[in-house]
């Protein structure tokens, strides 16, 4: 159960700026993603894993422009193993945000592993929200998943110059390859 949340979700902000041909300000999308951040952070401190961060499942409350994450649909208990001999051969989430370890790892991973995948796709959501664009895309699912797997993104600045270098940094960090390089 979850509280009830008058607002947009942060895809429908993306959808009207694209329509207007504009960016979300960055300290708008600065101040939804240290909201979302420290969301995410409650969610991990119980357990949670949520298996799908995107701008789709992230929701400003219309009243108090409070960013909340939603729809845990695809969330786990991070305490809680998965039985022996049972295993989820499809990648949870949605390809254009899913981890790279969740991509190549057929069945279940740790909670600390879960956390990371989570963290990766923060990483996305907030490349997304900075540039307007995908770090990676293609035609098919295949495609997409294939560069989360093997291509490097560029850089958000390299879409929107006037980001600082740190920013670059952190959100790239997010989509480290390697969960154990990501924070």
């Amino acid at each position: 159960v979850m509280e009830y949340i008058e607002g947009k979700t942060v895809e429908q902000l993306l959808l009207m700026a694209r329509l207007r041909s504009e960016q979300l300000a960055v300290g708008r999308v600065l101040q939804i993603l240290d909201q979302a951040a420290a969301g995410l952070a409650a969610v991990h401190q119980a357990s949670v894993v949520h298996n799908d961060i995107k701008p789709a499942n992230i929701m400003i409350e219309e009243q108090t422009g409070r960013a909340v994450i939603m729809d845990f649909g695809l969330g786990s208990r991070g305490d809680r193993e998965a039985r022996p001999g049972s295993r989820d051969l499809s990648p949870r989430g949605s390809a254009a945000y899913v981890a790279p370890e969740v991509i190549s790892a057929a069945g279940s991973m740790s909670s600390r592993r879960g956390r990371l995948a989570d963290i990766y796709t923060f990483g996305v959501t907030a490349y997304e929200l900075l540039t307007a664009v995908l770090p990676f895309s293609g035609q098919t699912r295949e495609e997409v998943c294939d560069k989360h797997l093997n291509s490097v993104p560029l850089a958000p600045s390299v879409h929107r110059p006037e980001l600082p270098l740190l920013l670059d940094q952190l959100v790239l960090s997010c989509m480290a390859k390697s969960p154990e390089d990501r924070f």
